[in-house]
């Protein structure tokens, strides 16, 4: 016999203790329950179903928009040309099959662009479900509330602080900034735990330790819910600050690969850092295009517009390498030499930019990677314009061998 236990999450314990019993008590008898969190018992497998991965192509995601406009909203389609719009759509949902459904609904009275145009207040645009389905089915307000219902009130306080992060983060920040007052720190591992048992904060798979995310629905809803909200931002801004810090005093040099994937998870909160800073931390450096900023690195802001066309006038790079120089910005005086060599290959002064970057190579350290490798590729730049293309390849080869000791993290 196959018995089914559907929606567990609000009857926990008493699910569980049937369930024991009747697998204990009967010969042969299979259960399948869907719960947002486990029953935990004896001979319990869990499979979680997580939401939609929305790839390039759109996937299951974008499959099942397409299937549900077709029959919420006829005369409305998934074509060739509104695809990347629907991609965008779905990924902005983070794949939630509700949310996708409740999108469809929503284009009897809306396009496409007006829809992603009100993403940040996806809790409220999407309603309207079935009038026959429970009330949690109806809106996604309503199932992120069914959620919220079953914490206790700590695993809730948890579930707004944790708003504040974008992206992935790891265990330390959520002790650094979500702790203290009613959540001491040394209990908020378990909390934590509840909140992933609850499926509300999901395990992401990383070779950096543990490491977990929040939908965006499911952070949106927390931040209606943080009181002193300025509090845990600046908490935010000053951790990833310090964790930048240390980045960048340890990016040249022999660590550099650990660095740069130990921080590669943490861009999007390294960006936030830089980018919605609280009023009141504002430092200098954390400012875009602020030079010597440590975060000014670390989100890619070093190499922009580093090799786009090569017409910079050698004048005002000289005046960058010699400003990096003065301060000490190893990373500075390698770019703007680079830079230099670059545009001395578009002029034609392929041995002034060879010259040039070896001099470069020459002031790294043994396991440095990242600038190591665009001073190869600049000199394979060199040797291609000057009619080399074998001497060109192998140190293209030799550049591309370096990035790959910083996995797929050469954003950084």
């Amino acid at each position: 016999m196959l018995l089914i236990l559907d929606t567990c999450e609000h009857l926990v314990d008493e699910c569980a203790a049937f369930a024991d019993t009747l697998l204990r008590g009967a010969d042969g008898p299979r259960l399948i329950a869907t719960s947002r969190q486990a029953l935990d018992i004896p001979g319990e497998v869990v499979y979680p179903v997580l939401p939609f991965a929305v790839p390039d192509n759109g996937g299951d995601a974008v499959a099942l928009f397409a299937d549900r406009v077709r029959a919420a909203a006829p005369g409305v389609a998934v074509t060739r040309e509104n695809l990347p719009q629907v991609i965008r759509l779905c990924r902005g949902l983070d794949g939630l099959p509700l949310a996708i459904e409740l999108a469809a609904v929503r284009l009897r009275a809306m396009g496409l662009d007006e829809m992603l145009a009100r993403l940040d207040e996806r809790l409220h645009l999407l309603s309207g479900g079935s009038r026959r389905g429970t009330e949690r089915h109806q809106s996604l307000r309503g199932s992120v509330t069914w959620s919220y219902d079953l914490c206790s009130p700590a695993e809730r306080l948890l579930w707004a602080r944790l708003s504040v992060f974008a992206g992935e983060f790891g265990l330390d920040a959520v002790e650094q900034v979500c702790g203290g007052g009613d959540l001491a720190v040394g209990e908020l591992v378990d909390i934590l735990v509840g909140l992933v048992d609850k499926s509300v904060v999901l395990r992401a798979d990383s070779n950096a330790g543990a490491r977990y995310w929040m939908p965006l629905t499911i952070r949106e809803f927390g931040a209606e819910l943080l009181a002193d909200a300025e509090v845990y931002r600046q908490r935010h801004h000053d951790y990833y600050l310090g964790l930048a810090r240390e980045y960048r005093a340890a990016f040249i040099g022999p660590d550099q690969a650990r660095w740069v994937r130990r921080l590669s998870p943490d861009r999007a909160n390294l960006r936030l850092a830089l980018e919605e800073r609280p009023a009141s931390g504002g430092e200098a450096g954390m400012a875009p295009g602020g030079e010597g900023g440590p975060v000014y690195g670390v989100t890619g802001a070093w190499p922009a517009g580093l090799f786009r066309d090569g017409h910079d006038r050698l004048d005002d790079i000289n005046r960058w390498l010699e400003r990096s120089t003065q301060a000490g910005d190893l990373v500075g005086v390698g770019l703007a030499s680079l830079r230099k060599a670059f545009v001395q290959v578009m002029a034609g002064g392929i041995t002034e930019a060879m010259a040039g970057c070896d001099q470069v190579l020459k002031t790294l350290p043994d396991g440095e990677c990242w600038l190591r490798a665009r001073a190869l590729w600049v000199m394979g730049f060199a040797m291609w314009r000057a009619g080399q293309a074998a001497q060109a390849a192998e140190y293209h080869r030799e550049g591309l061998r370096l990035l790959s000791q910083l996995g797929s993290s050469d954003r950084l």
